[in-house]
């Protein structure tokens, strides 16, 4: 039997709320809808609803009710309507059929949202957008603007010239298909140049080449950034200067510090790989990050921060000899190139650089700063095939030195699993961006079975990633590198909108599916943008939420407690259920357990895999049963192999269980089977 729509669901959705017959006569107007259309309830309930519509819209009225009558489903459709003041109203409407006990339609909700100062700010901001852009193709120099991932937004007519393609041909695509660094060896270059510029709120003037061909001219050129105020996300803005191209012959230093910048040290560095190879000559490189230069930047503005980069700049360089390359990268990191040099050589010149930046006081104002230097080392031998690889594991050796407490530096070696796994976890993060564009994750389900009791089916939702030769990658391997670089709130976002929508599509077919659990990451827990997005997308997802549980690990839910209260909140009053993943494994689980509103505790499967031969684990898990019994909760054991563990986990009183012994992971349109 169909339910009508949950009062919460209409009082979260910020639009007005209308109930009429299905004859149009309007029965229930809310104080949303009089500040809407300015008519009281008591003139307008008893008349019908298209007296509020223009001509047009009168007839449709009608119609869109015996539409919603005869297939009895919710309807989404945009009107025109007539304020009581003479002004037109533009009109979101969800039109939901309303239910007797027996099934029969009497009536119908309508849910209704004021699109009017929203359409009136777009037209706005489109014409303003047609003027810029409008003036930018004016403009002699090629004019070229990225979004905040390097994708390209906008070319100006010289822009199109230059690369010898039109926007309608390679918007969207990402910059750095299209340009260079000045030589070409790091096509990644313009990528980070981009991120700093946005990054660090300020221009960097960087000589770029197009790669339409071996002979175009280095071409002058200044990268700004685009502030988000009057744009969702930030952006970069190119200027590649017509007619200013660099001489072949050129010094391409830095404009800040005077010495080397990335595009001669790529050079050097790239000679210096090819000796390597060729006469078996060893040489060492610096990756040098500046700790706590942050500080003086936000605290004293940019000005001061390039001031004491220049000091810095000054500081290394008594420490290097005559035929050493010091060259900055970007911002405040630098690199150092050391020519037949030895590791033991290299590392005490790395130390004298971190001491004597540690005992370099900055004044400024009154104020005196103190700095440090991470430095990661690395040998250019012959185990190196391109500048590239070289690069990343320099930056990761120190970012591992920054890990290792600052100061200090960090001489990479072929053993080195902290520096592999950083590296790895660089490349993953491509792999799931583009994931995330390209929507190639798949859905997974295992099922969570119960002992003791007849239910409807459980599962928990799992995530995928194909492998290009017909295999998944389970989530195991990717998420850590996801959590580390921030973007698993991103994949939370995507979990969630897929899981919702395959609910609603199969709306008619799940009887037998109780509930569906999705993980929500930490990330998510604490991140109050993600908490107002479920908002929109369970108002605007017209499913079966009852059906829905969030899995939230134990140590996220601590950490995060307030902002975990609040999430539990919002989502329960549309029925959606909570799981407390990893239970056990805190040192106070016991005690945060009364201030977390979940219903099920799903115990760490540290204490489920041997259960059958070790009294602790037993003895543990016969607490947190009792614990749960006296609180209403249920309780799932995962990670059930064997039969002789089931059957342990039965005689104490465990609810549910879900292990590979039961099921194996599956598509989640398996889960359509009883």
């Amino acid at each position: 039997m169909k339910s009508n729509p949950p009062l919460e669901i209409i009082k979260c959705s910020r639009g007005a709320h209308i109930r009429k017959t299905l004859d149009g006569i309007i029965t229930s107007w809310d104080q949303r809808a009089e500040d809407m259309f300015g008519y009281s309830s008591l003139e307008v309930i008893g008349q019908p609803f298209s007296a509020l519509c223009t001509q047009e819209q009168q007839a449709q009225e009608k119609s869109r009710l015996n539409k919603m009558r005869e297939s009895r489903c919710i309807m989404h459709f945009e009107t025109e309507h007539v304020h009581k003041n003479g002004s037109m109203l533009l009109i979101l409407n969800t039109l939901t059929p309303l239910w007797d006990l027996l099934g029969n339609i009497i009536g119908a909700s309508r849910v209704v949202h004021d699109l009017t100062e929203n359409n009136r700010i777009r037209q706005a901001l489109f014409m303003e957008q047609q003027r810029w852009h409008a003036m930018l193709s004016a403009v002699r120099d090629a004019v070229i603007t990225t979004d905040q991932r390097g994708h390209i937004e906008f070319l100006n007519a010289a822009a199109e010239r230059l690369l010898g393609q039109g926007l309608s041909r390679i918007g969207g695509q990402p910059l750095r298909h299209f340009i260079s660094l000045a030589d070409g060896s790091l096509q990644a270059g313009i990528d980070e140049a981009l991120d700093i510029s946005m990054r660090e709120m300020r221009s960097l003037d960087i000589p770029l080449r197009v790669l339409a061909g071996h002979a175009s001219p280095i071409l002058k050129s200044t990268i700004s950034p685009l502030s988000p105020e009057g744009r969702q996300t930030p952006g970069t803005i190119i200027v590649l200067q017509e007619g200013q191209a660099l001489a072949p012959g050129q010094p391409e230093l830095d404009p800040l510090t005077g010495i080397h910048n990335r595009t001669t040290l790529e050079t050097r560095l790239q000679a210096a790989l090819a000796s390597a190879h060729t006469q078996g000559e060893q040489h060492m490189f610096m990756y040098l990050d500046l700790d706590q230069f942050k500080i003086v930047n936000d605290t004293c503005g940019h000005a001061v921060g390039d001031a004491l980069l220049k000091q810095i700049v000054s500081i290394i360089r008594g420490c290097l000899s005559t035929d050493a390359l010091l060259a900055r990268l970007g911002g405040d990191e630098f690199a150092i190139l050391l020519l037949c040099c030895d590791s033991d050589a290299a590392g005490k010149i790395a130390d004298d650089i971190c001491n004597r930046i540690e005992a370099f006081r900055f004044a400024h104002e009154q104020k005196r700063f103190h700095v440090s230097a991470s430095i990661g080392l690395v040998r250019i031998d012959h185990q190196w095939q391109d500048i590239s690889a070289l690069l990343q594991i320099a930056n990761a050796a120190c970012y591992t030195a920054k890990q290792e407490g600052r100061n200090r530096t960090h001489l990479y070696r072929d053993t080195d699993f902290a520096i592999k796994k950083h590296h790895e976890e660089i490349q993953w993060v491509n792999r799931l961006e583009l994931a995330l564009e390209e929507n190639r994750f798949s859905l997974y389900c295992q099922r969570i079975l119960p002992l003791n009791e007849n239910s409807g089916i459980h599962g928990e939702i799992l995530l995928r990633l194909p492998d290009g030769n017909g295999g998944m990658i389970p989530a195991g391997a990717f998420m850590p590198a996801a959590e580390r670089f921030h973007i698993t709130s991103r994949i939370d976002r995507w979990v969630t909108k897929r899981v919702l929508h395959w609910l609603m599509q199969h709306e008619h077919v799940i009887d037998h599916i109780d509930v569906l659990s999705v993980n929500i990451s930490g990330q998510s827990i604490g991140d109050r943008a993600f908490h107002d997005y479920m908002l929109e997308l369970i108002v605007s997802t017209p499913a079966t939420y009852s059906k829905l549980c969030f899995e939230i690990t134990e140590t996220a839910a601590i950490t995060n407690l307030a902002d975990a209260n609040s999430f539990i909140a919002s989502m329960r009053r549309f029925g959606i259920r909570f799981s407390l993943d990893d239970f056990g494994s805190g040192v106070s689980s016991f005690g945060h357990l009364k201030n977390l509103d979940v219903d099920y505790l799903k115990i760490d499967g540290q204490f489920i895999r041997a259960i059958d031969s070790n009294v602790i684990d037993q003895a543990m898990v016969r607490c947190i049963c009792e614990i749960a019994n006296g609180t209403g909760l249920k309780t799932i054991a995962e990670y059930v192999e064997t039969v002789e563990v089931e059957n342990l986990l039965r005689g104490m009183g465990i609810h549910y269980t879900q292990g590979y012994l039961r099921h194996k992971p599956a598509p989640l349109d398996e889960m359509l089977k009883p």
